[in-house]
């Protein structure tokens, strides 16, 4: 996918509020959210707009971004590179916190991994990469399993993972924590 149709949804937006703004430079502007800051798309919209709405002397309005549809899923296979308003459920495998700059600014932003189809056995299970944006630390806790409703796919290198937005829901159907370990009773021997 080329760049221009990475950013191709946003760009119609922004196009809307500011006709006379240059896909080029709107593109580089997107590319520059996402490279520099780590905010995708869907995320920096309204800033952008406000950009090239004051560089065009427009008075900033509010956007009137489309209603994306939702988009409930089972399996991670079932979403595509480009999806938004993704809803799934998940089982929390690790979640490894740091500390990171963003817009000028220390900001936590976690990382780990989540496995698809959490009531099956682990080997129906498909593993992604995932990034916390909305600091749900409290709500991803290993082993925890859980159902995030507004994430989001996020292609790099090939590879998918899934965004955890500050707008995404994320409700706990099975709290997570250190699991108990059986403890093995020895019978004696008649």
């Amino acid at each position: 996918m080329t760049e221009d149709g990475r950013y191709a949804t946003q760009v119609k937006i922004v196009k809307q509020e500011c006709p006379d703004a240059d896909e080029g430079e709107i593109v580089q502007e997107f590319r520059r959210y996402e490279e520099e800051f780590l905010i995708p798309p869907e995320d920096a919209l309204r800033s952008v707009v406000r950009k090239f709405q004051a560089a065009a002397g427009m008075e900033q309005t509010k956007i009137s971004a489309p209603s994306r549809a939702e988009m409930k899923v089972d399996r991670f296979s079932e979403l595509g590179a480009d999806d938004r308003n993704v809803t799934i459920e998940v089982a929390v495998i690790t979640y490894t916190p740091r500390i990171q700059m963003v817009r000028g600014e220390e900001r936590q932003v976690a990382f780990g991994w989540i496995e698809d189809n959490p009531w099956e056995g682990s080997d129906n299970r498909e593993r992604w990469d995932f990034k916390d944006w909305g600091e749900q630390a409290e709500n991803l806790a290993p082993g925890s399993v859980v159902r995030l409703e507004g994430a989001s796919v996020n292609e790099w290198n090939d590879k998918r993972s899934l965004n955890i937005n500050r707008t995404t829901r994320v409700t706990v159907l099975r709290e997570g924590g250190t699991p108990r370990r059986r403890r093995s009773v020895a019978t004696p021997s008649t």
